[in-house]
């Protein structure tokens, strides 16, 4: 041992102390880093965690309200069909009045020749005048038709639309 302090001693212990120095703090400096590394490591895996669930989150949201948006989309496409359905119903119901009411005058038309022959035979005019209400009537219900079902249409056209519309903008709304 004393060897290595005669050995030491000088300059050369001075050099071999800063050897040791140096060696000893490059080694806890090593294990610093090392322990820093693995901090960031952990966060940096908390932060990817962090965007993973928040991504999935995120997806599962706009899937729910892509599926409620869908839901409010049949729901008024079921409205509309049974609007139609409704509508289609309340049309035939009207031509078949329509019909009954055009068959009704001119049964009366016929009915109003039978009994005044003067009115078929002597009377040109009066005999138009029934024809032609007859047909003025049946012109009017015709048109009447046309115009309700059209109404019909564009209400619950319009009414699906609205519907749909303030589904979507409801949903939009923070």
């Amino acid at each position: 041992m004393t060897w290595i302090l005669g050995k030491l001693a000088g300059w050369r212990g001075y050099g071999a102390v800063a050897a040791l120095s140096v060696a000893l703090t490059w080694i806890v400096l090593g294990w610093r880093h090392d322990a820093s590394m693995a901090r960031i490591q952990a966060e940096h895996a908390q932060v990817l965690e962090s965007i993973a669930t928040a991504s999935s989150d995120a997806m599962k949201s706009t899937l729910d309200e892509e599926r409620r948006r869908y839901a409010a989309l049949e729901n008024a496409r079921d409205n509309a069909e049974k609007m139609s359905a409704t509508s289609a119903a309340d049309a035939a119901a009207f031509r078949a009045a329509n019909q009954r009411l055009r068959n009704r005058v001119n049964a009366l038309a016929a009915d109003a020749r039978a009994r005044y022959p003067a009115l078929a035979e002597g009377g040109p005019t009066a005999a138009q005048a029934v024809d032609m209400l007859a047909y003025m009537l049946g012109r009017l219900g015709d048109a009447a038709g046309e115009l309700a079902e059209y109404g019909d249409a564009a209400r619950g056209a319009g009414l699906t639309c609205e519907f749909i519309y303030d589904s979507v903008a409801s949903s939009a709304q923070p």
